[in-house]
């Protein structure tokens, strides 16, 4: 079990999507947590409510299966064997918070939650992070569709007060980070407008294995070695579970995303990372247009990587990551405006490592 009462210990946790449906996180309660070291067997081992980050450099949260999958146990300061992102950014001091989305992840729907729309999304972000980490000072980053849920928080947040759509007031979004990011396609098309039980067929043919095996192969540089039958069944997986269609249904009906206009208003310091191959989103078209049209973003290429550097190139992804977290761009801005007197007496306290998460957001 992680020991809450070492500050050296970065802190594991899997915030599920039961407990993002919780209706605690809406009324800004009580957030349960399902967290704790993993051994080889890979079962959780505890839970408990993460302390604030003391001497660890920083504490990043996460979301989706994607980043747990397939790594066994760990120290602090050494990964024993790892394949995925969240283990690596842990031994390197790094705490690390999994996200799985309002309706999106492993956990099954709640009757009770009555939309899993975009808006609804963003509004149990906001309710999470209230809950788990005060509103204190927190770094976004999103992977995929996953990027345009980050843009649509963090712009929302980094608008200030309670003018904002989701009431949201402050300026603690630090910086963001966005991995071959969907942010220049608004809402899902025509079938947003669909009758439900056309739209209930297009979502069966998302979930079906020869669109799936398409996607998987695409996703990949090194297709041999990572679009595996495996990979295929994992990836899959998700959309099994009882109630995944009807989550569809609510997120496509409420028409989805829509990033486009807010990517120039992030003016908090970006890292856009971008597999060369990817043969998704063309990186030449889209991270360009990340670097051009956001006040304060630096690309990095993932060399022989496709759409998913998480997956295919986790160690360089998580380098470049913590070097962004490190770096004086990350850092909180002394530019006048943009950062409270107080945030920047907590930067003085704690040495400037205030950055206090990073949300990734798959489905």
């Amino acid at each position: 079990m992680v020991d809450t009462k070492d500050p050296m210990t970065p802190t594991m946790a899997w915030i599920r999507s039961d407990l993002m449906e919780d209706p605690r996180v809406h009324k800004r309660g009580a957030l349960g947590m399902r967290a704790g070291r993993r051994g080889g067997t890979g079962e959780e081992t505890g839970h408990h409510q993460p302390p604030p980050p003391q001497n660890s450099l920083t504490r990043l949260s996460l979301s989706s299966y994607e980043i747990w999958t397939s790594w066994s146990s760990y120290s602090w300061t050494k990964v024993t064997y790892s394949s995925h992102l969240g283990p690596i950014l842990s031994s390197l001091g790094i705490d690390v918070y999994c996200v799985d989305l309002l309706g999106w992840g492993y956990t099954q729907l709640d009757p009770s939650v009555l939309s899993y729309s975009a808006r609804a999304k963003v509004e149990a972000l906001r309710g999470l992070w209230e809950v788990v980490g005060g509103n204190g000072e927190v770094v976004v980053g999103g992977a995929s569709l996953g990027g345009a849920a980050v843009i649509e928080y963090a712009a929302d947040v980094l608008r200030r007060g309670d003018d904002n759509d989701y009431g949201i007031g402050g300026d603690f979004v630090r910086g963001t980070v966005l991995i071959d990011a969907q942010g220049f396609v608004d809402g899902i098309g025509p079938m947003s407008y669909l009758p439900a039980p056309i739209a209930r067929l297009g979502i069966r043919v998302l979930k079906s294995e020869p669109l799936r095996s398409s996607a998987n192969r695409m996703s990949y540089y090194d297709v041999e070695s990572y679009a595996t039958e495996d990979a295929l069944r994992v990836g899959r997986l998700h959309t099994l579970r009882e109630g995944w269609e009807d989550g569809m249904l609510s997120f496509m009906r409420s028409g989805g995303f829509r990033p486009r206009e807010k990517v120039p208003t992030i003016g908090v310091p970006t890292l856009v990372l971008w597999g060369r191959q990817d043969g998704i989103l063309d990186g030449e078209e889209y991270a360009n247009m990340f670097v051009n049209g956001m006040p304060d973003a630096t690309l990095r290429w993932i060399e022989e990587c496709g759409h998913v550097p998480h997956l295919e190139q986790p160690e360089t992804t998580a380098r470049h990551i913590a070097d962004f977290l490190m770096s004086e761009g990350a850092r909180p801005s002394r530019r006048g405006g943009s950062t409270s007197s107080a945030s920047r007496k907590r930067a003085s306290a704690t040495g400037g490592n205030i950055l206090e998460g990073i949300f990734r957001f798959l489905n």
